[in-house]
C-alpha cells in the first residue's frame, strides 16, 4: 500500500505534489515525518506574499509574515509560536497575517522566524526602520539573507543620506523592480538627482509624500512642474510611476495625466498615477 512505499519514493511524491502536503501528514507516520523534512528546506517553501518590518518604540521589532491561506501548513514553525493571528481578503485571495512582536536580544525566536521565511518574499514593508546600522536593520538583513524578494516598500518620517544608500544597496541585493517610499520630511543634498537614479534602477516606483509644514514640498523639493518631473522620470528605465502628493498645490489632475499620455510615446493610460498599486 502506499505508507508503505520506500522514503525516496514518498520524498518525491512529497515534491510532486507539494498542495497535497496536509493530506500526506495524514497518511502514515513516515509520511508525517517526511513531510516535515521538507519542510525543514527553505527552498520548498512557496513565497510568502508579504513580510514587514516595524521598530517598535522600546527598541525591539514588530515582524508581521503575510501569508496566502492556501499555504498556511507550510509554516508549522510559525503556527507553533501561537501569534497572532488576523485574516485578510486581497482581491479573490485570502491570506493571514502572523505578527511576532520580538525582543532585539532574542536570537532563538529571530532563528526560529529566519527558518520560517521562504527564500521568496513577494513584498517587504520596512517602517521605521531607518537606524541603517542599527540592531533592528541588523536583525531584517539576516532574516532577509539569501531571499529574493521583488518590491520593498520604505516607510520614514525623516529621510536622510543613510536610509538613501540603504535603499540602492537593498535594490541590488534583493534585485528589487518594485519599489515604493512613503516620506514626511526628505534631508538630501539633491533630492531631484537621487529620484531620477532610482527611477533607472527599477521597472516601477511609487513616491507617497504625507503631509508637511512646508508648503509646495515634494520629496525635499519645492515648487515641482510635476508635468516635467513625470517626464524625466519615464525617460529613465521605471515603466510605471505612482506619485501621491494630493494637498500640492499644482498636483497633477486626471487632465493633465491624460495629457501626459497623450504626447510622449513611452507613456501610456496604464501609467494613470491614481492607479492604487504599482
Amino acid at each position: 500500500s502506499m505508507p508503505q512505499l520506500p522514503a525516496d519514493i514518498i520524498r518525491k511524491i512529497i515534491a510532486y505534489r507539494p498542495d497535497c502536503i496536509k493530506q500526506f501528514k495524514l497518511t502514515s507516520k513516515l509520511f508525517y515525518n517526511l513531510v516535515r523534512e521538507y519542510l525543514e528546506d527553505r527552498r520548498n517553501m512557496p513565497a510568502l506574499h508579504k513580510l514587514k518590518f516595524k521598530k517598535m518604540a522600546g527598541g525591539g521589532i514588530t515582524i508581521t509574515f503575510e501569508v496566502q491561506s492556501i499555504y498556511i501548513h507550510f509554516y508549522p514553525r510559525l503556527q507553533a509560536r501561537n501569534p497572532k493571528y488576523v485574516e485578510k481578503m486581497n482581491g479573490v485571495n485570502k491570506t493571514y497575517k502572523l505578527y511576532f512582536s520580538v525582543l532585539t536580544s532574542d536570537e532563538k525566536m529571530f532563528n526560529d522566524l529566519r527558518m520560517s521565511t521562504s527564500l521568496n518574499v513577494n513584498h517587504v514593508e520596512f517602517v521605521r526602520m531607518g537606524d541603517s546600522e542599527g540592531t533592528a536593520r541588523n536583525i531584517a538583513r539576516n532574516l532577509l539573507k539569501d531571499v529574493d524578494v521583488p518590491r520593498f516598500t520604505y516607510k520614514y518620517l525623516k529621510f536622510k543620506q543613510k536610509e538613501s544608500e540603504r535603499i540602492v544597496a537593498d535594490i541590488g541585493t534583493y534585485g528589487v523592480s518594485k519599489l515604493e517610499i512613503h516620506v514626511k520630511n526628505v534631508e538630501l543634498s539633491d533630492p531631484h538627482s537621487f529620484l531620477m537614479f532610482l527611477t533607472g534602477l527599477v521597472d516601477a516606483i511609487g513616491i507617497h509624500q504625507h503631509a508637511n509644514f512646508k508648503s509646495n514640498y515634494f520629496f525635499g523639493m519645492r515648487n515641482v512642474v510635476f508635468d516635467t518631473l513625470i517626464r524625466k522620470m519615464f525617460n529613465r528605465q521605471a515603466s510605471k510611476i505612482r506619485i501621491i502628493c494630493p494637498f500640492y498645490p499644482a498636483y497633477p489632475t486626471a487632465r493633465s495625466v491624460a495629457s501626459l499620455a497623450r504626447t510622449s510615446a513611452c507613456l501610456s493610460l496604464s501609467h494613470d498615477l491614481s492607479q492604487p498599486h504599482l
